[in-house]
């Protein structure tokens, strides 16, 4: 006979409480168990979190709930049970028996159908990210196998003898393996090696991913180790009850239970971690003190908190503390408790920007506050899933939110926090987004977003201008500076700078002039750990941290810029003579309509025809044809049409066209307000006789022999329309 004692552990009281649900007993061996994933607000008053699924070592597969009565109950495969879980949603249940065979369940146990069948025993399964695929071990082999396809799947060796777990997790997207032969490996979605470990003593038997991604823990025969996840190990320590047979997380990431071999259950957690903040280091000394040091006034003080702490988080001159019970803010300059909020469930995620933070909870979903404890609003956003959020795949700035979608992981959705309501704007892109970032500088006209997909692509948007612009390929990780419109990423192991990349909506030619490579880490396996002002932190493969200065010359342009000082702007790209400088000044003036700095920040780039078309925008009288020009220059040509057809100038609608040769459109505008059609044909006329062609469009034949061509009435209504222009209010002279 059996006896499993199901136990969770939930934010309750003072602290985390383990609750015992009850004593399940059962003639039969018990295998392996999974509780069903955590409820989000949206159903949290769903019993399905109260259960869990067991398998046995006769082949059966019971659902269980917290008082020990079995819902359901299948025989599943044709031997023991070895391997089950459940996918993120809830909605599935993939099993890997003795028999070989890979299934999958709904959420009542039915059978929805065979995924795999191997010639040996499936000792571990796990779901993808997206749960599209599953991957299982099977003998000393490794198979991602997609479930909605009868032929997709990637298979290959493992392990020098049989695997014995198996963890895939869902923000970093690598997965982890151990085996027999007392070795650990991290694998990339496509089966890549990443890292390998030397071989442990004596073979290792239970491994899991923290829910956040940035560390694991690995269970052997009498030890267990905590590692990043690049694979350096962080702690080991002896064990004395036999070999740790599983394991498994807090939903907060910050405890981990250990089940051992002759019945033990022992929790760890997960302290001494730190974080920077320019001259100031926060380490999480154990679950109640935080010590804090200051680089500059070598001084070094403790914070001590009643509750356990869950969460911490230092940036822009603030930390952010949140207990079991409470969430306080220090003020960086004399650690003194700013404000103190009230924590009413597990909080998912804290992320800060320069006047405010933003908090998670499962209950009661995102809340954004000040510095000054000012409850800003609280995103109400329908479909969304809290638990599906991670500091990864969502931005904040002082006046939009933007994240993931959950049911869409092509969308980005946006949330203006000055109004609390969403923005009808949403971000469609071709492939699942997996990472984002966004400025802190300027307004929200100057907002921009930085996002990498699945396929490791950087790319970037303005939220005023739903263009997406590619930036690299092979992007480990990219972040924008904490204190200038400056993004820095690790791309194939080089750390590029991109200064001002606004470019990108203003002249993306500009992006390559402002693309720095600050120094090759081939071979070292470097990743970009924070970019607090000028500092890029650079972390290497053994857990070692580099630091990588950008230079202060941009910093100073972005200065005097800021500044309206357009003047020193100038006189500091001359200065120095730099190509990325005038590059920024350039882009910059464009976009603070100074044409006359960007006529001469584009003639030092050597750019004559940019230049000469800027000067062309200044010398415009009417500020209606300014912007539209200004539009075109940006190559938003829809735009710039726009603008000029809402201030009734047709001709110069159509004339845009014409110098863009979009001729049908052209002679659409002008069919469509009856005004300057034989200006189009005239025109087109001329263009056939100077190309030597023979007119190809149907349309303009027939109009032909329909209009008259009167070159001198052509004239004289395009100067009518022009003196209509003096009229407008918008002109000067």
């Amino acid at each position: 006979m059996s006896s499993l004692l199901a136990v969770t552990t939930k934010p309750y009281g003072n602290g985390i409480e383990v609750v015992k649900l009850s004593v399940y007993e059962s003639s039969e061996q018990i295998q392996t168990m999974h509780w069903y994933p955590a409820p989000s607000q949206h159903n949290r008053g769903s019993t399905n979190a109260d259960i869990f699924a067991v398998g046995y070592s006769n082949g059966a597969v019971g659902v269980i709930n917290k008082g020990g009565r079995e819902e359901h109950r299948i025989d599943a495969h044709d031997g023991a049970v070895l391997s089950l879980k459940w996918n993120i949603e809830g909605t599935a249940l993939a099993t890997g028996g003795s028999d070989g065979f890979v299934k999958l369940w709904s959420r009542c146990c039915a059978l929805r159908s065979n995924i795999y069948h191997s010639g040996n025993p499936v000792t571990a399964v796990a779901w993808s990210p997206d749960s599209t695929q599953i991957l299982f071990a099977s003998g000393n082999n490794l198979t991602i196998k997609h479930i909605q396809s009868s032929t997709r799947y990637t298979s290959w060796g493992g392990h020098n003898g049989l695997i014995l777990g198996v963890d895939w997790n869902r923000w970093n997207r690598l997965i982890l393996s151990i085996g027999e032969d007392g070795i650990y490996k991290i694998w990339d979605c496509f089966g890549r090696l990443l890292y390998k470990s030397s071989s442990q003593q004596g073979c290792l038997k239970s491994v899991s991913w923290c829910p956040s991604g940035e560390v694991f823990v690995v269970g052997g025969t009498a030890s267990v180790m905590l590692c990043d996840k690049r694979g350096h190990i962080l702690s080991k320590e002896n064990t004395k009850d036999g070999s740790i047979k599983a394991l498994a997380w807090t939903i907060d990431g910050n405890q981990v239970a250990l089940g051992f071999s002759n019945g033990a259950v022992m929790f760890g957690f997960f302290i001494e971690r730190s974080m920077e903040w320019f001259r100031s280091k926060v380490t999480l000394e154990d679950m109640h003190h935080i010590k804090i040091e200051d680089y500059l006034c070598k001084k070094v003080q403790i914070l001590e908190f009643q509750e356990l702490v869950v969460h911490m988080s230092i940036g822009f001159h603030h930390l952010i503390v949140i207990t079991a019970l409470q969430c306080l803010v220090y003020r960086i300059e004399d650690w003194r408790t700013q404000c103190i909020i009230n924590v009413k469930d597990t909080r998912m995620i804290l992320k800060q920007c320069l006047d405010s933070f933003l908090v998670s909870d499962m209950m009661n979903g995102l809340h954004v506050f000040t510095y000054e404890g000012r409850n800003r609003c609280n995103p109400l956003l329908a479909g969304l899933r809290t638990e599906l959020l991670h500091n990864q795949n969502v931005g904040l700035s002082r006046d939009t939110l933007a994240f993931v979608d959950c049911n869409d992981p092509k969308c980005l959705r946006l949330f203006d926090t000055t109004v609390g309501k969403e923005m009808e704007k949403v971000i469609h892109h071709s492939m699942p987004i997996v990472e984002i970032d966004m400025n802190q500088q300027g307004d929200s006209s100057d907002r921009m977003l930085i996002f990498i997909d699945v396929d490791n692509d950087l790319y970037i948007v303005s939220l005023l201008r739903p263009y997406i612009s590619k930036l690299a390929s092979l992007t480990t990780k990219a972040l924008w500076s904490s204190h200038a419109h400056i993004i820095a990423a690790t791309v194939e192991q080089d750390l590029i700078i991109w200064l001002y990349p606004q470019a990108a909506v203003i002249d993306e030619d500009l992006l390559k002039v402002l693309e720095v490579s600050k120094e090759c880490f081939k071979g070292k396996s470097a990743n970009l750990h924070s970019f607090q002002g000028m500092r890029c932190m650079v972390q290497y493969a053994n857990g070692a941290f580099v630091t990588r200065s950008v230079s202060p010359k941009p910093f100073m342009l972005f200065e005097y810029i800021e500044g309206n000082n357009w003047h020193l702007a100038k006189k500091l790209c001359w200065i120095f003579k730099e190509r990325p400088l005038w590059a920024v000044l350039a882009a910059a003036a464009v976009h603070a309509t100074q044409y006359g700095i960007a006529e001469e920040a584009y003639r030092a780039l050597e750019q004559i025809d940019k230049s000469d078309f800027v000067k062309h925008i200044d010398s415009q009288a009417c500020e209606i044809v300014r912007r539209a020009e200004h539009a075109l220059f940006t190559r938003q040509a829809k735009d710039a049409e726009s603008i000029l057809i809402n201030a009734g100038l047709i001709y110069r609608a159509v004339n845009l066209n014409l110098r863009l040769f979009n001729w049908d459109r052209a002679l659409e505008i002008a069919l469509s307000h009856k005004k300057h059609v034989d200006t189009v044909l005239w025109r087109r006329d001329q263009y056939l006789q100077d190309t030597h062609q023979e007119e190809s469009k149907k349309e303009f034949k027939d109009l032909r022999d329909q209009v008259q061509i009167d070159v001198v009435r052509i004239k004289q209504a395009i100067a009518e329309e022009k003196n209509h222009e003096k009229n407008l209010k918008e002109c000067h002279a």
